[in-house]
């Protein structure tokens, strides 16, 4: 898994803007995260000027409004 995660975020250095806004973040107005599926999993992500921050790799069987919330917006 931890391979994975390591050619996501390769992926992200070469194409930062080829996630999707999080739905659970743009129904709420928010849209600078993006996240990055890759089942089972997903990575959420800023774009931040010409760096690329991965907040967290989550579960995708988790509730991820809730998840999203307690580590984003709070």
């Amino acid at each position: 898994m931890l391979t994975e995660i390591k050619s996501a975020c390769a992926e992200l250095e070469e194409f930062p803007a080829g996630g999707n806004i999080p739905k659970e973040l743009a129904g709420i107005g928010i849209s600078e995260y993006r996240e990055l599926p890759h089942k089972p999993w997903c990575l959420i992500y800023r774009i931040m000027g010409t760096d690329v921050v991965v907040y967290c790799a989550l579960g995708g069987r988790r509730d991820m409004q809730s998840v999203l919330e307690r580590r984003l917006i709070r």
